[in-house]
């Protein structure tokens, strides 16, 4: 049931006691109304009613629509993050499905290495930083004394001799650092992941201990990013694949670098763990034109192929503003971050399910290209949540029946979707079905972003009432992830059809009620104020004879755009027609109205010839060498297009031309119509006693330049013009007052492109002096 008061009762000392209870300091009380409210439903809940309040909420926004980092470079455009691995749709994917469900919370990465830029327990911070893409305090453990943390340079050499003394520092930041914090850079799982730190000299008890420390705390990934080699002598009798298989089995997704010797390392190799290791996946480095780089081991031990060549790391003690970094130990936690995002939409993933999907959603190599299998995070991340988004609350409101209304966003006139802020298209083929109504005129300013690298949305106005003029008035402009439609849009119902496939979507619509304005004609509510209309078709020399029929009929003919601006609104037109001829004939035509309107007509001496209630569209020919009255009315307010014109009759097409889309040439003095691209023929008659000679001319052509060739009855070209490139936009006139009487056609086509389509113009036919 609903409530409705006059005046809220006054907050009782009850009422506030437990709604102080209820909500402590979490409340802001904005008005005295506003606690009375609070403290009514308060005792209301108390005693055992269900009530709720509508609490009201600041609009949201789509989250990762782009990233700024430290790097100078904007992130969203690092090489290595938006090209065949696809990283950052990835990012907007796995965004969207938070905005409807809860993600793995947190998952974690582990990296075993050395060389954290830490001091104590704390990260250090890189030149104008204010914190590191680690967090202030990560998580971590020294393999070597477990006393103390992980911080340090490290002793341990990359390629034999060469030094990396923050190997661990890098590593860790390309699997793990959060984008958009304008902190050091991001890696691919920073908008999932936090970060585990072992120290390790790289030997395998301590390998051993990481393992067991990973599946007790319950470690998502652990990311290795160095190799050991040996004879079988010196890797016993199978301590190693045991350690590896339990933890694996045990829920651990473990990944490894190949390792950057250029060598072969085939299933049997003796380089571990990037072979010989159980549940661990190996990866490869690309360089920056997607083949296999130079420096990185191959072979049929690697599973997957990442970039590997200039990706950002953050900053350490050697460079406080970080660097871009070459090698397999960075391919590797790339993949690292990558499982990350897996896990996190999918928390049951194990090792194995985790690398069939890295290799069957990755991109194929070139033929002679030793990276094989190159990683597609995105393909990855979509199948790992079973190709398709979670439902939002709307579902289903696939069908318009089944549309959800549109709720207002607090005392604004801002409306969004229902339940929550922003919407899913959950699957391609999703389609979702939204609706708001007007009890008035009001313009209407819809507004939709998405996620553009997700793929292109679609919204269409579908109104209830089949005649609504709104779907075709909007004014839509576009941008990457946006889409605008404004429009003045009639009192009903209307629905909205949301489209194109998997996406994170918001829309809102700011509606504001307006009132009709009078149209250009007012006053205009009488026989004696009646707009007067002529369609100056006289013979030469000679008027109509019209009868005691008062005022100047001075408006041309043509097409205008008009309001009832009031219920009690009322419009008169006069319209004054020439001598029947030939081939045309005079019409009146109403059309585009927002409610029914009736139409009355009288003659010159004011007697009603004809009536019509309640229509939407209408066509009458008039009278010839006449005056007749036209009376607009309707008890509701509305728009309306009025048309008064002499028109080609279509009967009189000549055969020839009967299957074409075929427009009639204005009556000369009459205002200038506008013509779109889709006409291709103008019909029009000569005639010994209309205003002759006549000239047709196209004014305000855009496009290319047009040949317009005059044909007769049988198709025949009598005369042609061809309008000059570098003139094409002035006017193209035609003078036909050379062509005996009788009916014409011009065909009109682009010069050079005769097949193509004219583009807009302006047509006119003037008297010739």
């Amino acid at each position: 049931s609903v409530l409705r008061f006059r005046e809220l009762p006054e907050v009782s000392e009850r009422g506030a006691a437990l709604a102080a209870q209820r909500l402590g300091d979490r409340a802001t009380v904005t008005s005295p109304d506003a606690a009375r409210l609070l403290s009514l439903t308060s005792e209301l809940l108390e005693d055992g009613l269900a009530v709720d309040l509508n609490s009201v909420g600041s609009p949201s926004v789509l989250p990762l629509t782009s990233a700024l980092d430290f790097n100078p470079v904007t992130t969203f455009q690092i090489p290595a993050f938006k090209g065949r691995a696809r990283v950052t749709k990835a990012w907007q994917l796995v965004e969207a499905f938070r905005a409807v469900r809860s993600l793995k919370s947190p998952v974690t990465v582990a990296v075993l290495d050395g060389g954290f830029w830490i001091a104590g327990r704390t990260t250090l911070l890189g030149a104008g930083q204010s914190g590191s893409d680690l967090g202030g305090a990560p998580m971590q453990v020294n393999l070597l004394d477990e006393s103390v943390g992980v911080g340090g340079a490290g002793g341990n050499k990359c390629g034999g001799s060469y030094s990396c003394p923050w190997h661990g520092n890098g590593v860790a930041s390309v699997a793990v650092a959060k984008p958009d914090n304008r902190l050091g850079t991001a890696g691919t799982g920073g908008t999932v992941a936090l970060p585990v730190l072992f120290k390790t000299d790289i030997t395998k008890d301590q390998t051993y201990r990481a393992l067991a420390l990973c599946v007790a705390w319950g470690i998502d990934v652990l990311n290795i990013s160095w190799g050991m080699s040996g004879g079988n002598f010196t890797w016993g009798s199978g301590s190693w694949e045991d350690y590896f298989r339990w933890a694996t089995n045990n829920g651990l997704i473990v990944v490894c670098s190949a390792g950057n010797e250029n060598e072969n390392i085939p299933d049997e190799s003796s380089v571990r763990p990037a072979t010989r290791t159980p549940g661990t996946i190996t990866v490869g480095a690309l360089d920056d034109t997607d083949i296999a780089a130079g420096f990185s081991n191959h072979g049929s031990s690697v599973d997957i192929w990442a970039p590997g060549t200039s990706i950002p790391t953050i900053p350490d003690g050697d460079f406080p503003f970080g660097s871009a970094v070459d090698g397999t130990s960075v391919a590797a936690p790339f993949v690292a971050g990558v499982v990350a995002m897996m896990r996190a939409v999918n928390p049951d993933i194990d090792s194995g399910t985790a690398k069939d999907i890295l290799r069957r959603t990755a991109w194929a190599g070139k033929p002679g290209n030793r990276a094989t299998l190159g990683l597609d995070a995105y393909a990855a991340v979509l199948d790992a949540m079973g190709s398709r988004l979670p439902p939002d609350l709307s579902e289903a409101n696939d069908t318009p029946e089944s549309a959800r209304p549109l709720l207002r966003r607090g005392p604004t006139n801002q409306f969004g979707t229902s339940g929550q802020a922003l919407s899913v298209l959950s699957a391609s083929d999703d389609v979702d079905w939204h609706r708001f109504q007007l009890d008035s005129f009001a313009t209407v300013d819809i507004q939709t972003a998405s996620y553009p690298l997700l793929g292109k949305v679609k919204v269409e106005l579908v109104p209830d009432d089949p005649d609504s003029r709104a779907a075709a008035e909007l004014i839509v402009t576009t941008s990457p992830g946006l889409i605008q439609m404004t429009a003045l849009i009639a009192p009903g119902v209307y629905r909205l059809r949301v489209s194109g496939g998997l996406n994170l979507y918001e829309l809102t619509a700011t509606i504001t009620p307006v009132s009709l304005p009078v149209d250009e004609f007012e006053p205009n509510d009488s026989v004696d104020t009646a707009t007067r209309f002529t369609l100056r078709s006289t013979p030469p020399g000679g008027e109509v004879t019209l009868g005691p029929i008062a005022g100047i009929f001075d408006v041309p003919a043509g097409t205008y755009d008009l309001t009832i601006h009031a219920a009690d609104n009322r419009d008169f037109f006069g319209v004054r027609t020439g001598p029947a001829r030939e081939a045309t004939r005079p019409i009146l035509r109403i059309g585009k109205t927002d409610a029914p309107v009736d139409v009355t007509l009288y003659d010159g001496n004011r007697n009603e010839l004809s009536r019509q209630v309640g229509i939407r569209h209408l066509e009458l020919v008039l009278p010839v060498a006449t005056v007749t009255f036209v009376e607009i009315a309707s008890t509701t307010v509305t728009r309306y297009r009025f048309t008064t014109n002499q028109e080609y009759d279509k009967r009189r097409v000549p055969e020839a031309y009967q299957e074409e889309l075929v427009f009639s040439v204005p009556v000369p003095g009459d205002r200038p119509n506008w013509m779109g691209d889709r006409v291709n023929y103008l019909a029009f008659e000569v005639d010994e006693r209309a205003l002759e000679p006549r000239i047709i001319r196209l004014a305000a052509i855009e496009g290319p330049a047009l040949i317009a060739d005059m044909l007769d009855a049988n198709r025949e070209v009598v005369l042609s013009v061809e309008q000059r490139q570098e003139s094409r936009h002035a006017p193209l006139s035609i003078d036909t007052s050379g062509l005996p009487p009788g009916a014409y056609v011009v065909r009109l086509s682009a010069l050079n492109q005769p097949d193509n389509a004219p583009p807009g113009f302006a047509l006119e036919a003037v008297p010739r002096f």
